[in-house]
């Protein structure tokens, strides 16, 4: 795959996947704070700054566990939005140290692992959430352009002055 073509690619990518506030594997959270169901909200329309605000604010008045999962997942997608992937990663580890099962966050991860060249880690993930959720196509085409671009080998140039 051409730089050129993955430059195009991956914003597309990059479009982390936000959790609902209240997600849970079965059942309804009750009592969901409203920042981090607007934060989800903003998160999904692209507004990252907006979410990763509202979503830091009802982190701290979380109530359970997979509220707090929710979040630092969520915190995950939006600073991946950001390019801030540092901070993203860290987000991501958060969540999955809370619950390894969660393949939203695995997903994520994946993502960035992309977008910064780490291909054999976001295979990893990728697969990981796919043994857990094997229904999504979102991480199929994820496990699908890490294999390929880990098949391709691409030649960056740079141009010196």
């Amino acid at each position: 795959m051409s730089l050129r073509k993955l430059s195009f690619l991956l914003p597309a990518l990059l479009h982390a996947t936000v959790a609902a506030a209240d997600e849970t594997h079965s059942g309804t959270v009750i009592g969901v704070d409203a920042a981090l169901s607007d934060g989800a909200a903003a998160l999904r329309q692209g507004d990252y700054e907006r979410g990763v605000r509202l979503t830091l604010d009802g982190l701290k008045r979380a109530v359970s566990r997979r509220q707090r999962v929710a979040a630092l997942s969520n915190l995950c997608a939006g600073y991946s939005g950001l390019t801030r992937y540092g901070e993203a990663l860290d987000y991501c580890d958060q969540a999955l140290s809370l619950d390894p099962g969660h393949w939203r966050a695995l997903q994520n991860r994946a993502r960035i692992h992309i977008a910064l060249g780490a291909l054999d880690a976001a295979i990893s993930d990728a697969e990981a959430g796919l043994a857990i959720a094997p229904q999504s196509p979102a991480l199929a085409k994820v496990l699908e352009l890490a294999s390929r671009m880990k098949r391709q080998p691409h030649v960056i140039m740079e141009s010196f002055p």
